[in-house]
């Protein structure tokens, strides 16, 4: 089940630091011994960065290990 490359869907993900609990999409990057590693997957643009530039396509900020792909509703992706 927790195998590199599954994704999963947490309803009411409750976070440490006491932040209403939100739900949160995690992907399995690697399993260990006792357990995985996974990543946390932003799931609102609000919660980018400021320095990033919120544009449609692939965004990447090395400096901060930061990768990933922002879908607009704007943008056709069939075409």
């Amino acid at each position: 089940m927790f195998e590199k490359g599954n994704l999963f869907y947490l309803k009411d993900y409750i976070f440490k630091n006491g932040n209403e609990p939100k739900n949160k999409f995690f992907l399995v990057l690697k399993t260990i011994e006792n357990g995985f590693i996974a990543a946390i997957l932003p799931t609102k643009v609000e919660s980018l960065p400021a320095n990033i530039g919120k544009i449609h396509g692939c965004i990447s900020f090395p400096e901060k290990m930061y990768l990933l792909l922002l879908y607009s509703q704007r943008h056709n992706c069939n075409g």
